[in-house]
């Protein structure tokens, strides 16, 4: 068991260079470009076979499957762009690049540019992180952790105190607020003179993207009809991305932290702030490695559709080095993420969940 009052920075570094050096040995770094692109491509059809069924079919029971059958291809299409965003999808730059535009802008309506600066360099470098990682920060509208409810007063506690029950509803609005979110760093990029060719792509894939989901359909339906589409389409996805994303970090077993300082707790705050979760088949297909978040937290460059492979050797290292390795059902991991709403988690120290950890394994 490692000290918990030692310097963790450089004996960390080490360690975990030689769990990437072990991943490297078994090949699991390796792209599937082939299995990888296959996967995609059944994603797609499915998304649009779904968009296609619903406009033609006149049962409310067949648009109903038509709009899951959709929503389940789209997930799968914002899984493959979050992998080709780490360069997990072929191995290589310029095409997972171009892959990532297409999956997560045209096809998902999410600025690339923003989804960078928002995963890449926020979340990965401090995942549930108090202040850097945005995505647990859902001010002014609903507090998910303890010191934001302690702040509140007057009728935003009061608010808070009923959230549980409000944002069930508000899910279904996850997709909408993270385009609009995505378009207004655009224009905060285009204020601050930092506009490079890589948000001019962003620009046209955002208006390929109106085009394909609301211009052409209203072309061979009605403007109304598209646009009722677009809305269910968005709201479904919301829900989709909640339920596949969620419960890796929301759950009280992924621990909300202090924004770190630097590279302190490097391992450890990647360990603790996350937890995997359990899919079947259909959740494989769906989820592409997004289940195994320890694993992808700490082997980015690991290859996602092998990461269950993985997972047995950073269980290993996790007991090794006195760390947690935690899994929960998905179902269970959804319900514990939507406590979180009912009972906002606690901000600890990564110094406390070290110095616990050690204890509760009788160091």
């Amino acid at each position: 068991m490692r000290d918990p009052t030692a310097p963790p920075c450089a004996a960390e570094a080490v360690a975990l260079a030689a769990l990437r050096t072990a991943i490297r040995d078994e090949g699991l770094d390796r792209p599937t470009p082939v299995r990888a692109l296959a996967i995609f491509a059944l994603h797609v059809a499915m998304m649009f076979a779904g968009m296609i069924q619903f406009f033609t079919s006149t049962s409310v029971w067949l648009q109903g499957l038509a709009l899951v059958v959709s929503t389940y291809g789209a997930l799968g299409i914002g899984m493959t762009g979050h992998n080709a965003s780490h360069r997990g999808v072929t191995g290589n730059r310029r095409v997972d690049r171009a892959l990532t535009y297409f999956a997560m802008t045209v096809l998902t309506g999410f600025s690339t540019s923003f989804w960078r600066h928002k995963h890449i360099r926020l979340h990965h470098a401090g995942p549930n992180a108090v202040g850097l990682d945005i995505d647990i920060d859902l001010m002014p509208y609903f507090a998910l952790n303890a010191d934001e409810f302690a702040r509140s007063s007057g009728w935003r506690r009061r608010f808070y105190r009923l959230q549980h029950w409000v944002f069930p509803f508000a899910v279904g609005l996850n997709t909408v607020n993270l385009q609009l979110c995505g378009i207004r760093y655009l224009i905060e990029l285009r204020r601050e003179r930092r506009w490079t060719a890589g948000e001019t792509a962003d620009v046209l894939c955002l208006l390929l993207h109106v085009l394909i989901f609301i211009v052409l359909p209203a072309l061979y339906w009605s403007v109304g009809e598209a646009l009722l589409y677009f809305l269910l389409r968005e709201a479904s996805n919301g829900y989709a991305l909640f339920i596949g994303a969620a419960p890796a970090h929301f759950p009280a077993e992924a621990r909300f932290i202090a924004a770190p300082q630097g590279s302190e707790g490097l391992l450890a705050r990647q360990i603790f702030t996350t937890v995997n979760f359990r899919t079947g088949l259909l959740g494989q297909l769906v989820c592409l490695g997004a289940q195994y978040q320890i694993e992808h937290h700490l082997l980015p460059g690991a290859n996602p559709l092998k990461l269950a492979r993985a997972s047995r050797m950073v269980k290993a290292f996790c007991r090794a080095h006195g760390y947690p390795y935690r899994c929960l059902g998905w179902g269970e991991g959804l319900v514990k993420s939507l406590r979180a709403l009912r009972h906002p988690k606690p901000v600890y120290r990564l110094s406390q969940l070290i110095a616990a950890e050690h204890t509760a394994a009788g160091g």
